[in-house]
């Protein structure tokens, strides 16, 4: 508990507020504010009215003295620093939601889209690694969807002005470069669109930022497809299913759309139909380069093969994806084939997994994996002999059979480490593995491992001393 200046013991600073008069206090927050012109800011900002130009003029000089306090001599902000450079933004922040709480729907849009900008500009002088000033631009976009979601509410004037709003932000030079922000922005306004002259200003919008896309590079493809399903949510509200439909006929390029064409033709049975739009899909993705999005329209395959019950056809291609590394096509494929035809084959598929281990991770880790859900302790073994420095992973699994072949495999991990091994860091992981090898039942081996590292490298003092640590040697 703290004690007052006055020896006043168990009093907090919230108990000599409150012991003070009205006057004694507004000459303290003044004195306080004159001293520290970031604090005279913070206050004003509370009493400003919400949305006006001298409201957004503090928030700005609030949000930018928070980041020249943390900048360095150069105007950067290094890692370290970049939530206190950003508290500014977030007490603007809560201004905003307070301005959306009391229905001052403009105002509140009015702030979060100053924060948008100060935050932007923050991107380019900071290490935003953390995500934390992207993280305030998100924050900012979600309060205006959310209000756009909720646009039911506002009057007529209020719908049209931030409509208003959010186009002309939409086509701001910040936003260049950044096209998730800006098809937040066109998302929302086209929530708040309300009649021909607002849809036709907003299509003109759009048309002529897709004019500007460089279409074959994939950024360009992602902002083409989101633009294209913000228009049939704009088709399908304002002129019908019928019309909806036809857009999404028109333009099955976009893959969300064909997805929906072969939902429906699957749920309607029209099996021919879903086959010839997903070899459409494939075909396509191998025109433009994608041979990975390739993949996508596979899995439709499988959903069609299992509908029409297509069995051999499903067992090829469950079994292509299970070597690709896909653990969960291990386990269709065993359900897929019969008890005794999966036992009298099942050595030769391992040989086929294993020998497709080479250069692709997953695989690897599939086939570790498989290894242990089957207790194929054995072969294990073998892939810790080609990989002895995993053995501190995967003891478990093999010291109930090959407990000595287990403890050889760590002594001979233990030698190499500590013979690579040239700073206190290095010397902690060797110690690591020596007490993995005595949870692993090797006690002995471990202290006849340790004692050979000290015969062997008696000048290494952080070693020594690190092996000194180790509990249960002696």
């Amino acid at each position: 508990m703290k004690k007052s200046n006055n020896g006043q013991a168990g009093l907090s600073l919230k108990d000599h507020l409150a012991k003070l008069s009205k006057g004694e206090l507004v000459e303290l927050i003044i004195r306080i504010s004159d001293e520290h012109p970031e604090v005279e800011r913070r206050l004003a900002i509370r009493f400003v009215e919400a949305g006006s130009g001298e409201a957004i003029k503090q928030y700005k000089a609030l949000m930018r003295e928070s980041i020249k306090s943390y900048s360095d001599r150069h105007g950067f902000v290094p890692y370290r620093n970049v939530f206190g450079a950003i508290s500014g933004a977030m007490e603007v922040m809560e201004a905003a939601n307070e301005a959306k709480e009391r229905g001052n729907h403009l105002a509140a849009a009015e702030i979060a889209v100053c924060v948008m900008h100060e935050m932007s500009k923050l991107m380019n002088k900071c290490d935003d690694s953390g995500g934390s000033v992207g993280g305030m631009i998100k924050e900012s976009l979600e309060l205006l969807l959310s209000q756009a979601q909720s646009s039911e509410d506002m009057d007529d004037k209020t719908r049209g002005s931030l409509f208003q709003l959010l186009m002309k932000e939409s086509k701001h030079k910040d936003w260049e470069g950044w096209d998730e922000w800006r098809l937040s922005l066109l998302e929302s306004a086209s929530l708040l669109m309300g009649g021909a002259k607002e849809r036709e200003l907003w299509t003109k919008v759009m048309d002529d930022w897709e004019a500007s896309w460089e279409k074959n590079e994939f950024g360009g493809r992602f902002a083409a497809e989101k633009t294209a399903e913000l228009r049939y949510s704009v088709i399908l509200r304002f002129d019908g299913a019928a019309r909806a439909r036809e857009y999404l006929e028109e333009n099955l390029e976009v893959q969300s759309f064909r997805d929906m064409a072969i939902e429906d033709a699957l749920t309607s049975q029209q099996y021919d139909r879903a086959l010839k739009l997903i070899e459409q899909g494939e075909a396509l993705e191998r025109q433009r380069g994608y041979r990975g999005l390739v993949h996508h329209w596979e899995e439709k395959r499988i959903r069609l093969y299992e509908l029409t019950g297509r069995q051999d056809s499903l067992i090829e291609l469950a079994k292509k994806f299970m070597l690709d590394g896909e653990y969960a096509y291990y386990v269709k494929l065993k359900e897929l084939t019969a008890s005794g035809e999966w036992e009298a084959n099942h050595e030769a598929l391992l040989d086929e997994i294993q020998s497709n281990t080479k250069g692709n991770w997953q695989a690897e880790s599939m086939y570790k994996k498989i290894l242990i859900q089957e207790n194929l302790s054995g072969r294990l073994l073998e892939v810790m002999r080609k990989q002895p420095m995993l053995i501190s992973n995967y003891y478990q699994h093999l010291v109930g059979d090959y407990l000595d072949d287990v403890l050889d495999l760590f002594e001979e991990q233990i030698k190499k480490e500590c013979k690579q091994a040239t700073n206190r860091n290095e010397y902690k992981k060797v110690c690591r593995i020596i007490r993995t090898l005595i949870e692993a039942g090797g006690r002995d081996r471990a202290a006849q491992a340790a004692s050979e590292l000290r015969a062997l490298y008696p000048r290494r003092p952080a070693l020594l001393e690190e092996l000194d640590k180790i509990k249960g040697l002696k």
